[in-house]
């Protein structure tokens, strides 16, 4: 007749939060505290404090062990919202108003000559085309012609592995700060040589300029006169118009130059009239509106 032997696993009962524990575990199921008698001269997790221990669940060093794990997504979720945060701030706008408090207006005539001129450049980068002389001003090709005079040169340079080193940095290896070594490799920087040449190309170069520019409402022309002096010359007319507006933002008085695309726009606004400012947070002006007629 077959005999059947039952065994009796003794159990203990841990001296800090009184639970009962099987006989083979080596720490408490609830604080983690050391069996009674354990050799503890091995290193073991650490066990749990006074806090974790008067919280009211079942298993507290289950919960201990999951927040520890979820300390690294938090720690990145703060440096991305770090990150991104003042990025989304700054792109918001604003409307912001303002006044025009200055107009100003700058008129050039200036003649220039196209001529010939020398420059240097890398070999690979040079297509040779024929130059093309203007006629009446316009029409002209610049040309690239008489390459010449190369020499290698160095262009760049480039990062290339020259073997190993040894990097050590203090890491936190399971519970505690450990020291930890590892060979990885070194880079030196190598030197790249190219082909430099000379060349010939047309460029259009000032010789002379009349300028005039003021802050008043009747824009007008220098005095003088500028004439081409030969089929290689021409004679330019240049404007620009601008608007300085005042407003204010963040408790402070600023002012943004707002550019006028022609000079019926110039004659359109005035000193003193008010205006609307797309403001970005971070200070980019995006747009101006006009929101009443000049006094």
């Amino acid at each position: 007749m077959a005999s059947t032997t039952r065994i009796i696993e003794e159990t203990w009962t841990c001296d800090v939060c009184g639970t009962s524990n099987e006989g083979r575990s080596e720490a408490c199921g609830r604080c983690d505290e050391a069996a009674p008698g354990l050799n503890t001269l091995f290193p073991r997790a650490r066990p749990l404090s006074a806090f974790w221990r008067r919280l009211p669940v079942r298993n507290p060093l289950a919960l201990r062990t999951r927040v520890r794990q979820s300390i690294p997504l938090w720690v990145l979720l703060g440096l991305v919202g770090l990150i991104v945060g003042p990025c989304v701030w700054s792109f918001q706008e604003n409307e912001v108003k303002g006044e025009v408090v200055a107009m100003e207006w700058k008129r050039l005539v200036r003649r220039e000559t196209f001529e010939k001129v020398t420059r240097r450049g890398w070999r690979d980068e040079l297509k040779q085309a024929p130059a093309r002389m203007p006629v009446n001003g316009s029409g002209e090709a610049a040309g690239l012609e008489a390459v010449r005079d190369c020499e290698q040169l160095q262009r760049g340079s480039r990062r290339v592995e020259d073997g190993y080193k040894t990097k050590c940095e203090t890491r936190l290896v399971g519970e505690s700060m450990k020291r930890v070594c590892e060979r990885v490799p070194r880079y030196r920087e190598e030197p790249i040589y190219a082909e430099q040449c000379g060349y010939d190309t047309w460029v259009w170069k000032q010789v002379e300029q009349l300028e005039a520019k003021g802050r008043d409402d009747t824009p007008r022309w220098p005095d003088g006169t500028l004439v081409a002096q030969g089929p290689l010359d021409r004679v330019q007319r240049l404007e620009a118009y601008s608007a300085r507006i005042q407003y204010r933002k963040g408790g402070e008085s600023r002012e943004y130059e707002y550019l006028l695309p022609n000079e019926a726009r110039f004659h359109a606004m005035r000193k003193g009239q008010s205006v609307t400012l797309q403001v970005r947070n971070d200070g980019a002006v995006l747009g101006v509106q006009l929101t009443d007629a000049a006094p």
